[in-house]
């Protein structure tokens, strides 16, 4: 079986460099522009299923998708990205200033009203025990995906760091006959360069 992780496409706040969070900023005209490679994509690939954190710039990156394939998008509150509570809006150099003033553990402190990592990688449990034998495709974050790619794998926090997620970048993992998860492909954005 085939998961196919999907980062969201590129928002006017992922160019300014501003933690997102839980906010519902939308795709700016590039972000559109890259939900739109995904049909093509997967043209010819099987998918069954498709998954999306409820947050409207992951939602729209999936919709095309679906709208090709007549598949509903299921969304899961568990795939939303790291809630930075009173810190979201706020540069990631204020940001990673405010977790070293914190405790310096970004992986561990939670923002005033948000969530940790750690915290983040907990919920992701409820996304894991859904997947099935179906293709599937979920979209969601980059926070999010740092976390979820080193659970499925078999990995911990300490291992998030070793991944990044351009904006409508695909992962692909397989599950193999032992029921493990190995990547196939990581972060891979060849059909946005075309």
């Amino acid at each position: 079986m085939s998961l196919y992780l999907v980062r969201h496409g590129r928002t006017a706040w992922n160019v300014a460099g501003k933690a997102q969070g839980w906010t519902d900023e939308p795709l700016d005209d590039l972000g559109r522009a890259q939900a739109a490679t995904l049909p093509s994509t997967f043209d010819g690939l099987r998918i069954e299923r498709v998954v999306s954190s409820p947050l409207g710039r992951a939602v729209a990156t999936a919709t095309p998708l679906v709208g090709v394939r007549g598949l509903p998008i299921e969304t899961i509150d568990a795939l939303k990205e790291r809630g930075f509570g009173r810190w979201e809006g706020r540069h990631f150099t204020d940001v990673r200033e405010r977790f070293r003033a914190e405790g310096g553990d970004a992986d561990l402190v939670r923002p005033p009203g948000g969530e940790s990592f750690e915290d983040v990688m907990a919920r992701l449990e409820a996304v894991v025990d859904t997947l099935d034998d179906r293709p599937t495709v979920v979209v969601t974050h980059g926070g999010t995906l740092s976390c979820l790619v080193p659970r499925l794998i078999g990995g911990d926090l300490r291992i998030r760091h070793a991944f990044t997620f351009a904006n409508a970048g695909i992962t692909e993992l397989r599950r193999q006959e032992d029921g493990r998860w190995r990547i196939a492909r990581l972060n891979d954005v060849a059909h946005l360069e075309g």
